[in-house]
């Protein structure tokens, strides 16, 4: 199983989460996608505006080129009725 890592850009900020074992690329991708749905919708409750954020996708095995990049303003957010 591949190992990922995440990289956040937050505004002027990065921080990176790795270790993430995950199927495959395709998997990855979705989980980035869900996490960023998350966080902006996290970001509405919590009054911040994230859309100028990013997630940045890389399989450890090679760091040099991201799989792929999730822009928060890209991610449709949907809201899920309770």
């Amino acid at each position: 199983m591949p190992t990922y890592r995440f990289e956040f850009h937050e505004a002027l900020r990065t921080s990176a989460v790795r270790g993430i074992k995950l199927d495959d690329d395709e998997t990855a991708t979705a989980e980035a996608v869900q996490t960023a749905e998350e966080m902006l919708l996290d970001g509405v409750v919590d009054d911040l505006e994230r859309v100028d954020w990013a997630i940045k996708i890389f399989n450890q095995s090679d760091e040099a080129h991201a799989v792929a990049v999730i822009r928060f303003s890209d991610v449709p957010v949907v809201k899920h009725k309770a």
